[in-house]
């Protein structure tokens, strides 16, 4: 007998810095029903002793980066790859694609049938082949730096470089599906968010059984 296919509409959830990504998480998750899968928490996981990417990051980075509990220390971590350029991009050939098939793998055991990924570097760690759709949350520039001022203490340097760094809020539209706006009006978030979940899926529709 052929077991019958079950459908499932996956949302992928990016943008930039400061563009309120988080708001539109929550707005999914508590009032859509929507299963959130978050990148930077799959991230962590994969990098936990016993998780897929530890042994290969220990074994490029060497002992110095754990910590007293025998885990990786983030922060030694950081400080080692962010001083070097090859670093960096050693470690996210190794944590991007283990990242990729935690995600694959809580997607395909999900119940539910919408669910949301959301990642800030969604198209540079190859999540985009794993969704229906893909959602752009943008902001004005002024509204971004107040947010992450405010709510990360970080000063405007800080905030310059971490943008500078990361692709425009123009391409994050030209390569989604659907920009969702959220200058900070909640009211008018959720209806974008609304509207956005009531239109036909623009992308494929992935087979999940």
């Amino acid at each position: 007998m052929k077991t019958e296919v079950t459908l499932k509409r996956v949302i992928g959830v990016t943008g930039g810095t400061g563009a309120g990504k988080s708001a539109v998480l929550k707005i999914l998750a508590k009032e859509h029903g929507v299963r959130v899968i978050e990148a930077d928490k799959t991230g962590h996981e994969v990098l936990l002793r016993g998780g897929a990417a530890f042994a290969p990051v220990l074994e490029r980075f060497g002992s110095g980066i754990l910590g007293d509990d025998g885990e990786i220390d983030r922060a030694k971590l950081a400080a080692v790859v962010f001083a070097d350029g090859k670093a960096l991009a050693d470690l996210n050939a190794i944590v991007h694609p283990a990242v990729r098939e935690s995600i694959a793998g809580k997607i395909r055991r999900s119940r539910k049938s919408v669910i949301a990924v959301e990642a800030a570097l969604f198209f540079e760690g190859g999540l985009d082949s794993l969704v229906t759709e893909i959602w752009a949350v943008t902001a004005p520039l002024a509204v971004r730096e107040k947010r992450l001022a405010e709510l990360r203490g970080y000063d405007a340097s800080r905030i310059r470089a971490m943008i500078a760094k990361q692709m425009t809020q123009e391409e994050f539209v030209s390569r989604a599906d659907i920009e969702i706006e959220n200058g900070g009006d909640l009211d008018a978030l959720r209806g974008q968010i609304a509207a956005a979940l009531r239109a036909p899926v623009s992308r494929r529709t992935l087979p999940c059984g």
